[in-house]
């Protein structure tokens, strides 16, 4: 079930809401959970009942493994945790991979029935790696197995994150509190906002990407640019538009989500960057992979190392595919240059940081787009293919002059507007904020036509 569709708006949604706050009034705590972890696996497995098996049997794994390490507390029991759940991600999501790079490097024909990659498994196995980490560390972590389930599979969060800890989840879940209408508008508006982003904006800049990215035969360099810039518009507003929508309902809930995004391309550097983008997927690569890997304590060069195997990890955890790999070194060596350049002294103004590190990023997202690295090499050599610089005519693909216009102004309000958190921190005036959310709500569902995956979701 998706949060840009009618069922989960009408339906599913107010249903949920309304029978978790009757029982939370009606003190019913215990039952107000279980039925939020049933509405919860019922969301999840609503596309594909198969869902259903594939996280039951890692939450059932990963909780009795949490008993016994509550037990007896011996590190080969997390290393098994973290084998067993990296090897069950690594099933689904790799397998086809592995198998078509061993059929191509020993020439061999293996076939194999294309394992359907499941929603979310990248996020809730993390989620369950650092629960046990934890659980390692701190031998005072006391969870049954109602409290632990609603921390996986509370359905804001579950597909496409953001990815939570333990400490933000269960307290909130064991103290639970009445129906708060403050919480309630302040989860409408941004999930009216997130909803906005999605369909009126990301979807619509999707169209226009796909048609660029399908006929790299008539792209010429203006064009070139012109989907490189429409991709990095929509893989944000998409992206971002998800983990609003997710803390809104949240909020709805009476559970606060951590914040994922917060104006990212405003960085003036590659740090910056990604300080304020998928935050939680950068805090969980900085205290469980770098952090353990020595982080800064062991030297300026194995700093560096411990820095580009984060963002190699981080390339292959995006997906089966050299595309994302390269993403992800490329990240690693831009980081390793800004650690350098700030060890050295140098200094460099805001706004031209802001410009190196935008493009940047807007160019090797073309990895992150391409169905692979002969698509990604081919659009990127047209971004810098100087004989077709005063081709406009191929701009018509996409609509010509009226799409250039909206383009630009879609880059202009992502630099210069209000992110969420500064929103939610200065709500104040209810009236405006009434009105805000009604009118986006009343436009995006008027415009729900066809209803679109998120992009996070092959993640």
């Amino acid at each position: 079930m998706l949060f840009n569709s009618y069922q989960f708006i009408f339906i599913f949604l107010p249903l949920v809401l309304i029978t978790y706050h009757v029982l939370v009034k009606l003190k019913l705590n215990n039952l107000s959970k279980v039925f939020l972890v049933v509405s919860s696996l019922f969301f999840y497995s609503f596309m594909n009942i198969k869902n259903l098996i594939i996280i039951l049997i890692s939450l059932g794994f990963n909780f009795t493994l949490y008993k016994i390490m509550k037990k007896y507390h011996n590190k080969y029991l997390l290393i098994l945790g973290v084998i067993f759940n990296v090897f069950y991600l690594g099933v689904f999501k790799y397998t086809n991979f592995l198998v078509d790079n061993v059929n191509l490097i020993f020439h061999l024909d293996i076939i194999i029935k294309k394992i359907i990659f499941p929603l979310g498994i990248s996020f809730f196995t993390f989620e369950q790696i650092c629960f046990l980490v934890d659980t390692y560390k701190k031998k005072e972590l006391n969870y049954n197995l109602i409290d632990y389930s609603l921390f996986i599979t509370f359905f804001p969060h579950l597909v496409a994150g953001p990815i939570v800890s333990h400490a933000e989840i269960i307290p909130q879940v064991e103290n639970q509190s009445n129906f708060n209408m403050e919480n309630f508008i302040k989860g409408l508006t941004l999930f009216s906002i997130g909803l906005f982003k999605k369909v009126m904006v990301a979807d619509y800049l999707g169209g226009k990407v796909n048609t660029i990215f399908g006929d790299l035969n008539s792209v010429t360099m203006p064009l070139a640019w012109v989907g490189a810039l429409s991709y990095t518009m929509q893989i944000f507003l998409d992206f971002s538009a998800y983990s609003e929508m997710a803390m809104g309902i949240g909020l709805m809930f009476n559970i606060e989500l951590p914040f994922n995004f917060l104006s990212p391309y405003k960085s003036s550097n590659i740090k910056e960057f990604w300080n304020r983008w998928h935050i939680t997927l950068g805090r969980f690569l900085t205290n469980y992979i770098y952090i353990p890997l020595g982080g800064n304590r062991k030297g300026f060069l194995r700093t560096l190392i411990n820095m580009f195997i984060v963002f190699l990890i981080s390339g292959i955890w995006h997906g089966a595919g050299y595309t994302f790999i390269i993403w992800g070194v490329l990240h690693g060596f831009a980081i390793i240059i800004h650690r350098i350049w700030t060890k050295l002294g140098f200094k460099m103004s805001k706004i031209l940081g802001c410009f190196l590190t935008f493009n940047f990023v807007n160019i090797v997202w073309i990895f992150f787009r391409s169905k692979d690295l002969e698509s990604s090499f081919i659009m990127i050599g047209k971004l810098f293919d100087y004989s077709t610089m005063y081709n406009m005519g191929s701009l018509k693909l996409v609509g010509g002059l009226p799409y250039i216009i909206i383009l630009l102004v879609v880059i202009i309000l992502v630099f210069t507007l209000k992110n969420s958190k500064v929103i939610l921190t200065s709500f104040n005036n209810y009236k405006y904020i009434g009105l805000l959310t009604g009118a986006l709500l009343c436009v995006c569902l008027l415009s729900l036509d066809k209803v679109s995956q998120f992009i996070y979701f092959n993640f």
